[in-house]
Formats: structure tokens, C-alpha cells, sequence
């Protein structure tokens, strides 16, 4: 989970009563209010936290207005795991009021706990603005059609038009069939997701070479697969991408058919 600045503040006061007074607050019996109390006692919710009072969660903050786009986001994240009931009366659940229901409906499990934790962590960060949407959710699996993809429009450093050329001059292809290795290095805050990834779009899906794309944590598994799919439009055919982790797809449902392969370590 990315290291975020929390605090109660940007929480309504219901929902901070509400889970004071379920986490033991006494009201009325002490000079603190609720939401200070809170503050000290659970210094940011954890999926421990969740387990214990999703109740009280899905009657309060779930449908709040503030925290409506971060239902939303859950439920998104949740049929993505094949987790819950899948329809509520019949419909995907698309309203806030829906996406309530289908978390009530949901066994509180951890990953329940988890998703429900990491998104109050990311609403009560403190450096995000109150009007700010939540981080784009990637999902595990799917198929990315480039005509139906915006392009992107950034503008390459003359450094990464720089790493390309090298890229393409040691690792492009001959007609030799040989083995070549290279390595990219670019320091922090360079953009080396974007320039590897368009790279590897233009360079190897386009020639019919499928992509492993391999990393450590969970975080930057998502921000890989986020750059296949703001980069996609530049494939020539269809692109399926699939994330392999403890939180994503597992390995037995890699296929053949797959183009890129984004996995975590651990898994592979």
C-alpha cells in the first residue's frame, strides 16, 4: 500500500461517531471528542479494522457522498476478483446505493477487508485534494483493442528518443535468430515505465514478440499495466494483458494467447 499521509479529517462526523463509538468511544465520559479519539487510537484503518466493523462502514462512509466514488472503485475491484454476488436485483451494480449493497452482500473476507482498508487510506490521505477521484484501477485481466484507445499525446524527452534508438540498435532483430541481452538504465523520476513500455508496444508486440514484464511489488505491477493501456493505441492488433500476483491472476491462469505477461516475482 503506497505510504500516505492519513488522517480522520476528511471524513464526515457520522461516519467518524459511528466508528468511534463501535471501536469502544464512550460518549459523553470523556474531554476528547470522537473524531480525536479516533485519531489516536487508530492512527490509519487497517483490514483488521475493516473486519471489525464493516457493518458500520457500509450504514456510514461507504455512502457518503465523499466516499460514494471509492464504493464505486471497491465494487469495480471486486467483480475484477470474482468476488461477491455479481448481480444486485438482476443489474451490475453501477449507484452508490448498489455498490452498498453488493459489500453488504460480500462474506468479510481479506480481501474485502483489504480493498475496503486501502480505500480509506487513500480518501484520508492528506495530500490528496477532497475533489480528487481515486487512482485508477487496473484491472487483471483484459483484451485492449487500440482503435478504441485515446492515444497519448506526451512528448518524448530527447533522452528517451535516445533510449529508443539504442534499444531498437542492440536488440532488434537480424534475421540471425541469436540471443541478445541489454539493459536500460534511467534514473528516478525519468519516465522509465512509459519509455519501456511504448518501446516494447512498437518494437516487440508489433513484431510478434510477447512481453514478461517483471517486478517486486504490487504497486508496480498496476503502474505497468496502467502504461499498456494508456499506451495501447499504438499497438496494430489486439493486446491482452495480464497482471500475475498474490492480488491479481494467478499462474495457472496464464494463456498461451496472453501478449503481456506482467508478474510479480514471488509468483514466477
Amino acid at each position: 500500500m503506497p505510504a500516505y499521509r492519513f488522517s480522520w479529517d476528511d471524513f464526515d462526523d457520522g461516519t467518524v461517531a459511528v466508528l468511534a463509538r463501535a471501536a469502544g468511544h464512550p460518549p459523553g465520559q470523556t474531554e476528547q471528542s470522537a473524531r480525536d479519539w479516533l485519531a489516536e487510537k487508530v492512527k490509519r484503518p487497517t483490514p483488521q479494522f475493516v473486519r471489525d466493523h464493516k457493518r458500520a462502514l457500509e450504514d456510514t462512509w461507504l455512502r457518503s457522498p465523499g466516499g460514494g466514488a471509492f464504493t464505486q472503485q471497491i465494487v469495480r475491484q471486486l467483480t475484477d476478483l470474482g468476488i461477491g454476488p455479481g448481480l444486485v436485483d438482476g443489474k451490475r451494480p453501477v449507484t452508490p446505493e448498489q455498490c452498498v449493497a453488493y459489500i453488504r452482500r460480500c462474506r468479510n473476507s481479506k480481501n474485502v477487508q483489504r480493498l475496503i482498508a486501502e480505500a480509506m487510506v487513500e480518501f484520508g490521505d492528506q495530500d490528496r485534494a477532497p475533489e480528487d477521484p481515486p487512482e485508477s484501477f487496473v484491472p487483471r485481466f483484459v483484451q485492449l483493442t487500440p482503435s478504441a484507445q485515446p492515444a497519448d499525446h506526451r512528448v518524448p524527452n530527447p533522452y528517451q528518443e535516445e533510449a529508443w534508438r539504442a534499444l531498437s540498435q542492440e536488440l532488434g532483430g537480424n534475421g540471425d535468430g541469436g540471443l541478445r541481452s541489454g539493459l536500460l538504465v534511467m534514473p528516478t523520476g525519468s519516465g522509465k515505465t512509459y519509455t519501456a513500455v511504448n518501446w516494447a508496444i512498437r518494437e516487440a508486440l508489433n513484431n510478434g514478440v510477447r512481453v514478461l514484464w517483471l517486478a517486486h511489488r504490487h504497486s508496480l505491477l498496476e503502474q505497468a499495466g496502467d502504461a499498456v493501456h494508456r499506451l495501447a493505441s499504438l499497438a496494430e492488433e489486439p493486446v491482452r494483458v495480464r497482471i500475475v500476483s498474490g492480488h491479481h491472476c494467478s499462474t495457472s491462469q496464464i494463456n498461451r494467447a496472453d501478449n503481456v505477461i506482467v508478474c510479480s516475482v514471488q509468483s514466477l
